[in-house]
């Protein structure tokens, strides 16, 4: 076996730790690394610790989730669930912490850092092998422009696609956000899990939004592109309720069922849509969004659609894909980071278990984000890593 999963709901967090570590026992596997979600309830330090203590010889990542996190065919909204890779499935592993906080550091500084673990040459040659893995933690809210600026940076520091998920602090002492590496738990950070497979892997990108061919540009930003004063040349308010046929006197500042249903969508390449949602409409007639905007790119107006439906039409997509590319049959793991917005939607409609059912047949574990990173953005829809054995 190259990948296992184990997951435990039990509230007190030693009792979670040590079913997983019988299931791994009762597998007879030896993990040389290990992925994990967990529920913000569990004391986060000591949970690390104790993970670390069980799997010491293990390489251990993990991050809380904002609403819940997936098990193979199961969605739990309070657990540890894991992935535990054996020693065939990584050719190489690195992991590099940045503290936000700390961040006015010269970004070429950062740049040295990256380097050191992988080198310009091997890169070039083996690009496609390689993937980053972005675990990333906002406490303060104040870090977000720097997590911007880091995302849309990266790609021109190194040839690598990077993919993950933000957790992000809810403001209850009891409901603790933070990303835990190797037994340390570390907030306002991102952990860049550099990783070199020893196989293909692939990333998709999926949303549950259909164009309504409603076409608006920024024309003037506000505060770090986060902010829109004007579409299309007008007030962004205007041109947005113009877009989606409804009188702007009916969109309130936080009208979360209209931000919901109508989003913008961005298309930076083929088959690779990036959806963001207004957060609110602010006193001028701005727009403030949940994600920045590029400059002068031309987003679709989106309007949603069927959840369940469309990610299941990706799913098959793929696998279509897979089958005739010789693939479907090897593999071995999915790795999903989506957004609690869909959680909470799918909840709502009772249908969660009708979309962890699409992954009845693989190794699965995911998380509900409250962001997901794909290429050089930050989003809010679904990122999904698949994983194959080697040839």
């Amino acid at each position: 076996m190259y990948i296992i999963t184990a997951s435990s709901t039990k509230e007190n967090y030693k009792e979670a730790i040590s079913e997983i570590v019988d299931e791994v026992n009762r597998q007879d596997f030896k993990p040389q690394q290990m992925l994990y979600f967990l529920s913000m309830n569990y004391p986060q330090e000591s949970t690390a610790q104790e993970i670390k203590s069980q799997f010491n010889d293990c390489e251990c990542f993990g991050i809380t989730s904002g609403g819940g996190e997936y098990y193979d065919d199961k969605f739990y909204e309070h657990s540890i669930t894991c992935m535990f890779f054996g020693e065939n499935v990584f050719e190489d592993i690195q992991c590099l912490t940045i503290d936000f906080s700390d961040y006015m550091q010269s970004m070429t500084l950062i740049r040295g850092d990256l380097y050191k673990y992988f080198g310009k040459v091997d890169l070039q040659q083996e690009s496609d092998k390689y993937f980053a893995l972005s675990l990333v933690n906002i406490a303060s809210q104040q870090f977000i422009d720097r997590l911007d600026d880091f995302i849309e940076k990266f790609p021109s520091y190194l040839n690598i696609t990077s993919l993950g998920g933000v957790s992000t602090a809810v403001g209850d002492d009891k409901t603790d956000s933070c990303i835990h590496i190797n037994g340390k738990i570390y907030t306002n950070h991102i952990a860049m899990i550099f990783i070199k497979y020893c196989a293909k892997f692939d990333i998709i990108f999926t949303h549950n939004h259909l164009p309504t061919n409603q076409m608006l540009t920024p024309t003037v930003f506000g505060k770090n592109r986060r902010i829109v004063k004007e579409f299309n040349n007008m007030p962004a308010i205007d041109a947005y309720a113009q877009a989606i046929g409804i009188d702007k006197k009916h969109i309130n500042h936080i009208n979360q069922e209209v931000f919901q249903k109508y989003t913008l969508a961005y298309e930076p390449a083929l088959d690779c849509l990036f959806t963001v949602q207004i957060k609110q409409v602010l006193p001028d007639g701005s727009l403030e969004f949940y994600a920045r905007i590029q400059s002068y790119s031309e987003y679709n107006v989106m309007s949603t659609g069927d959840i369940w439906f469309e990610t299941k039409k990706a799913l098959l997509r793929k696998f279509e894909n897979d089958k005739v590319e010789d693939k479907y049959n090897k593999l071995i793991g999915v790795v999903e980071f989506t957004c609690v917005s869909r959680t909470n939607a799918l909840k709502q409609e009772n249908r969660m278990e009708h979309l962890t059912k699409l992954f009845d047949f693989v190794p699965h574990i995911g998380i509900s984000s409250m962001g997901e990173i794909y290429m050089s953005l930050v989003s809010y829809t679904s990122v999904l890593l698949f994983l194959y054995e080697p040839d």
